[in-house]
């Protein structure tokens, strides 16, 4: 199997958020501003590859009955060692994303899998690992963009719409999260049937 699918896979057809529809409860929650949207996406692409690198090694040192429980507390452990970090060198980025940097274990579990990849091999499981972190970071940085975009005119600090742009606040409440993975999965959506029409 070639390398480059399981990395695709995760990147476009398995993209969480906007294809497949997961991992919506931060995404929506945190990407007010695209410097926590990438905070989020970075924190969460880092539990994934390498939950990918250590649960194939736990699964060959505990029994069956046992590794659903060791693969959640490998999960924890990166996020809790994640959530560490970012309060020791991120602090203003911590306290803005909030309850979601906990939330990551519940993502990685859903988005990764906790299988670790049974039959395939190590450089495709955390290839596979690496891609949907890079596919939940990329629909991540776009819902981020656009809100920020429409309900400030900036994005991180710098303006993008010009000084006669009038902000939509809504852009920055809940529902203009909402409005803006819908339409965001809608466009991502369009463009996965056309590519699909063409082949």
């Amino acid at each position: 199997m070639s390398l480059a699918r399981p990395l695709a896979r995760g990147l476009w057809s398995e993209m969480p958020v906007l294809r497949v529809g997961i991992g919506l409860c931060p995404a929506l929650a945190v990407s007010r501003t695209l410097k926590n949207g990438v905070g989020m996406a970075f924190a969460t692409a880092v539990v994934l590859v390498a939950s990918r690198l250590l649960i194939p090694v736990v699964d060959r040192a505990v029994p069956g009955r046992m590794r659903f429980i060791c693969r959640m507390a490998v999960i924890a452990g990166l996020v809790t060692g994640v959530d560490l970090l970012m309060t020791r060198y991120a602090p203003e980025l911590r306290a803005e994303l909030s309850i979601f940097v906990p939330l990551i274990a519940v993502n990685c579990m859903v988005i990764g899998g906790m299988d670790g990849g049974s039959g395939q091999g190590r450089a495709a499981v955390v290839l596979g690992g690496l891609g949907r972190g890079l596919g939940f970071a990329m629909a991540l940085a776009l819902l981020s963009a656009l809100r920020e975009a429409v309900g400030t005119g900036a994005v991180w600090g710098h303006r993008v719409l010009g000084e006669t742009f009038n902000p939509v606040s809504v852009a920055a409440l809940p529902p203009g999260a909402f409005i803006a993975a819908g339409l965001l999965a809608g466009l991502v959506g369009l463009v996965g049937s056309r590519r699909i029409g063409r082949a």
